[in-house]
């Protein structure tokens, strides 16, 4: 099941210091309407009683989707990261992360909100995440080589309001450009790189943009 826990918050936008109940745990099987809310964020939206003002709140929390055995932690913390990191490690007895892992759930481990609604996004459009993740690692790499006056570049993989599906390229956390999904050149990554991967269900490292670049350096030797 879904839970909170109290905590305390200052508004963004009175300052006043207000007192509420945060996620800890969300469940989409006890909780479906929180599916939704967790991609568009309204799980997150806070309404400070002073002012009436609203503010998307970022905090970490376990998200919880049984009915597609998707287990993602979003960590905002190093403890959080490494406590996870040695569970998947870790000897079954007492591993609180067993019981999912004998399910193959599909476990993940994210550092921002944006990457864990990206993830959502990823794998809602039933996309293996990881191979998502050399897509968009070779997409920053040319990105890179090509506007070398560029720093702290990342790409999202979107969907756009017309419905296409793109990967965007932010510069400082803003929007800079963007591109189609090309469905051809992730076919041809699955055929390259799936058969040196695990099973998805299988394969529980943090996967994001240092893995991918980790394994595509790995693959040049």
């Amino acid at each position: 099941m879904s839970n909170k826990l109290p905590a305390t918050v200052q508004c963004k936008h009175c300052q006043h210091t207000i007192e509420t109940e945060l996620w800890e745990t969300i469940n989409t099987a006890t909780d479906p309407e929180l599916k939704a809310a967790v991609r568009d964020r309204t799980a997150f939206l806070f309404e400070c009683p002073e002012c009436s003002e609203k503010s998307y709140l970022d905090y970490g929390f376990l998200y919880h989707q049984p009915e597609d055995r998707i287990l993602i932690q979003y960590a905002t913390d190093d403890d959080t990261i490494r406590n996870m990191l040695a569970c998947l490690k870790a000897p079954k007895e007492n591993n609180p992360l067993a019981p999912f892992m004998d399910a193959e759930y599909i476990i993940r481990l994210v550092r921002s909100q944006d990457r864990l609604t990206e993830k959502l996004r990823i794998l809602d459009d039933g996309l293996d995440d990881r191979i998502m993740e050399i897509y968009k690692a070779l997409a920053l790499l040319n990105y890179d080589s090509e506007h070398p006056d560029k720093n702290n570049t990342e790409v999202y993989y979107f969907h756009a309001a017309d419905g296409s599906h793109q990967l965007q390229v932010f510069i400082d956390k803003k929007y800079e450009c963007s591109s189609l999904f090309n469905q051809k050149m992730y076919q041809n990554l699955v055929q390259q790189f799936s058969p040196k991967l695990p099973p998805i269900r299988k394969d529980w490292p943090l996967i994001d943009e240092k893995w991918a670049m980790h394994l595509l350096t790995e693959d040049d030797e």
